[in-house]
């Protein structure tokens, strides 16, 4: 994950022909389950026999949903960042989020990407404001950072943020 966010190519020779992006889905998938093994984890990739994945999931579903407890946490990633982090991101994360609190369940977001953009920040305190509607955003080191050290996803997105 940090050779992603380091926009360096993997030595792996199964993981380099996976693109990019759909590589992060997969190795964070693997990440949440390693270090937190009561957290159940549906990564919504389209995946071969083997698990690999073959691509992303399909429109509007988020990248990995995880049950934690009574949480339903949805884990967005990307590899996007500057503006386009937050033109291609934030509102689809938002309306993700707002799809699972509709149908009842208590949710939030997190977000994980290279580096966290300002505007995707802002956009995310603004969802909090004005919706009420939680979007935690973690650069990829922070989180790696924060799986080592914490026991539950809930607590990986709360201890500490990539926005300030």
């Amino acid at each position: 994950m940090l050779n992603l966010a380091q926009n360096k190519s993997s030595k792996d020779e199964i993981l380099k022909v996976i693109e990019r992006p759909l590589r992060l889905e997969f190795l964070t998938s693997l990440a949440i389950l390693k270090k937190l093994p009561k957290v159940t984890v549906k990564p919504n990739f389209v995946s071969d026999d083997e698990g690999l994945p073959t691509s992303f999931a399909s429109g509007g579903n988020p990248d990995i949903e995880c049950s934690e407890n009574k949480d339903t946490i949805l884990v967005e990633v990307t590899l996007l960042t500057g503006t386009q982090q937050h033109i291609r991101e934030s509102y689809s994360v938002q309306r993700h989020l707002e799809n699972f609190l509709n149908k009842g369940f208590s949710a939030f977001s997190l977000f994980v990407s290279p580096k966290a953009f300002v505007d995707t920040c802002r956009n995310a305190a603004f969802i909090k404001f004005q919706y009420g509607h939680e979007v935690r955003i973690l650069d990829i080191d922070l989180f790696l950072s924060q799986l080592e050290t914490n026991t539950t996803l809930r607590n990986v997105a709360y201890t500490k943020s990539s926005c300030g």
